[in-house]
C-alpha cells in the first residue's frame, strides 16, 4: 500500500528542489557590447580594462556580469575612463572620468557622458556611443610617477594562435603582432610576468580575449571561435 501522505511530501520536496535548481542557481551570464564613436577623435581608439587591451572603438566584445572599468585612449595624451555595469543584456553607464598622461599638464575637459542603446543591426547587442572630448585651458596642475624598469630573459614562450575563421589580428600585451592567425609566435619570457594578455580580433566578429600562463620555454596553444555579434 502506498502512503498518500509520504507521496505528497516527496512531491513537495521535488517541486521545491526544481524551483531552487531553476531559479536559485543561475549560470553566469554576459552582455554583448559594441562601441561606436560620434566623432573622429575617438574613432578606432584603444579600449582597455584594468590595463589589458580588450579592443578598439568600433569592435564588439562580450562582458561578464558585474562592474567593468574601461579606459579609452584620447587625443592630447589623455585617457577617458568609464565604469559600466553589466547584468545580462542590461548595460548601464555608472561613472565617467578623464586623466592626463604622467607628467603631462592637466587641461579643462568637457566630455559628455556616453550613451547606451540597443544595437540597430544585431539583436542582443548594446551599443555604447562615445562623443569626442572638448579640451580647454591648462589648470596648472600636473603629476609625475617614475616607472620601474625590469628586463626580460633571453628565454621564450612558443605561442600557437589559431582562430575560426583564420586571418584575425593577434595582439599580445597591447602590441599588434606581425602575423595573423593561424600562426606560431615566439614570445619573450619575462621573470616578473606570470601571464600575458592575448587579443584575437577580426572585423565583423566578436573579440576574443585570453590570458595565457607563462613558463620559460613553454609551448602554449590558443584557439578562438570568432562569432558574429549577438550569437
Amino acid at each position: 500500500m502506498f502512503d498518500s501522505n509520504k507521496i505528497s511530501a516527496i512531491v513537495a520536496v521535488l517541486a521545491c528542489s526544481a524551483i531552487f535548481f531553476l531559479g536559485g542557481i543561475r549560470p553566469v551570464s554576459a552582455g554583448a557590447v559594441h562601441f561606436e564613436s560620434d566623432g573622429e577623435a575617438l574613432r578606432n581608439a584603444r579600449l582597455a580594462e584594468e590595463g589589458r587591451l580588450i579592443g578598439f572603438v568600433g569592435d564588439v566584445m562580450e562582458w561578464s556580469d558585474g562592474i567593468h572599468k574601461i579606459s579609452i585612449d584620447a587625443p592630447r595624451d589623455y585617457t577617458l575612463r568609464l565604469t559600466v555595469k553589466v547584468q545580462g543584456r542590461q548595460i548601464q553607464i555608472m561613472e565617467t572620468q578623464h586623466q592626463p598622461a604622467t607628467c603631462m599638464p592637466e587641461l579643462r575637459v568637457n566630455w559628455p557622458k556616453p550613451v547606451a542603446n540597443p544595437n540597430r543591426t544585431f539583436k542582443g547587442v548594446t551599443t555604447i556611443t562615445v562623443q569626442d572630448p572638448q579640451f580647454g585651458e591648462p589648470t596648472g596642475r600636473t603629476s609625475c610617477v617614475q616607472p620601474s624598469m625590469v628586463g626580460c630573459t633571453k628565454r621564450k614562450v612558443i605561442l600557437t594562435a589559431t582562430s575560426e575563421p583564420a586571418g584575425a589580428e593577434i595582439w599580445i600585451n597591447s602590441e599588434r603582432q606581425e602575423y595573423r592567425t593561424n600562426a606560431t609566435l615566439s614570445v619573450p619570457y619575462c621573470t616578473y610576468e606570470s601571464s600575458k594578455d592575448v587579443l584575437i580580433r577580426l572585423l565583423g566578429k566578436t573579440n576574443c580575449g585570453r590570458s595565457i600562463q607563462l613558463a620559460p620555454d613553454a609551448r602554449v596553444k590558443l584557439n578562438c571561435a570568432l562569432r558574429e555579434p549577438g550569437r
